[in-house]
């Protein structure tokens, strides 16, 4: 096949995009394999793209050729910003590839771009991303690459370090996710992340940490691991948020609690929450069917609400209001 320009494999890569089955044609590995060889950013991405886009198989070895290409001296120059690098470990991830070493370069790779005073590192996306491909293969040093992503400068790198630890499901990963947690100024997403990790491979270390958290005397760190709670997808965390009703008194100091219960996705939270409406408290009725709220345009809830709110006027009332789109 005649040699193409960069603009015109990009053009028919675009083309074959719109139909699956002109994929498969010599034509079109042709395309690809040069495209894939090219050593320029932008066919390179349209080709892994397109590789990933219709799991295209027998495409590894190409794929794996690119990236190292990409990855060497020149990085910087070829590659500025990453993305055909980040394109290539997503469609090699895509297509089930065994990769582990590849993927921990990428998730280790710096790209330093020599243009820009002072120099700035654009590489946080291809780190993120063979974090998140490396969690799915074993790799002797895995625990040791997802460290360094929790330590990144880059708030994206460490979020997807932790979430590649709570996909890997290795409880040896606890460590790393309790260390992460201690840090004070982290970010909320980050902090729920290792959190939700840390539920999924160590939950008696999860629910120990958490129930240390809810006893800090500040009141933002409180609130902090309260949210948590609400997010982690565990019936543990349930309970230690229902736990923790019966050690307050005042409206407003339950209301956190009973908010965070609302954000919970398991059937416990919900019938904790149920409960409350029916029960004697009407602080704690009236907060439930606040957190009970963002599910209205659940029918059977909304049947079951009405059925636990008729027995007092106010209360129904205010069941209507919250809930006056869908009943």
């Amino acid at each position: 096949m005649k040699p193409l320009s960069t603009t015109v494999l990009v053009n028919a890569l675009s083309g074959l995009r719109t139909n699956e089955a002109s994929c498969s044609s010599p034509e079109a590995h042709a395309t690809l394999t040069q495209a894939l060889a090219s050593r320029q950013a932008a066919p390179v991405i349209a080709a892994a793209n397109l590789i990933a886009e219709y799991k295209l198989r027998g495409w590894g070895d190409a794929l794996r050729s690119a990236f190292h290409e990409l990855a060497g001296e020149k990085a910087s120059t070829l590659d500025p910003g990453a993305l055909a690098k980040e394109a290539l470990v997503t469609a090699l991830d895509v297509l089930d590839a065994s990769e582990p070493a590849l993927f921990a370069e990428a998730a280790l790779f710096v790209n330093r771009e020599r243009n820009r005073a002072p120099l700035r590192d654009s590489a946080a996306r291809l780190r993120a991303r063979g974090l998140l491909a490396l969690a799915r293969v074993a790799h002797p040093d895995f625990l040791i690459v997802a460290g360094a992503g929790l330590a990144d400068a880059d708030p994206t790198v460490r979020l997807a370090a932790a979430q590649a630890i709570g996909v890997r499901g290795h409880r040896d990963g606890a460590g790393l996710l309790l260390l992460r947690l201690s840090v004070a100024n982290d970010s909320q997403e980050l902090f729920v992340e290792c959190l939700h990790g840390l539920f999924a491979i160590a939950p008696e270390f999860a629910s120990r940490f958490a129930r240390a958290a809810l006893r800090d005397p500040r009141e933002d760190a409180r609130e902090r691991i309260v949210h948590a709670l609400g997010a982690a997808p565990d019936d543990s965390a349930v309970d230690l948020l229902a736990s923790e009703l019966p050690r307050h008194a005042l409206t407003d100091a339950r209301q956190p609690f009973i908010d965070a219960l609302g954000l919970s996705v398991r059937p416990r939270a919900r019938a904790l929450l149920l409960d409350l409406v029916s029960g004697e408290r009407e602080s704690d009725a009236e907060a439930a069917l606040q957190a009970l709220a963002i599910h209205r345009y659940d029918q059977r809830l909304c049947a079951d609400l009405a059925t636990r709110t008729a027995h007092d006027d106010d209360l129904a009332q205010r069941f209507r209001e919250l809930f006056e789109r869908s009943v």
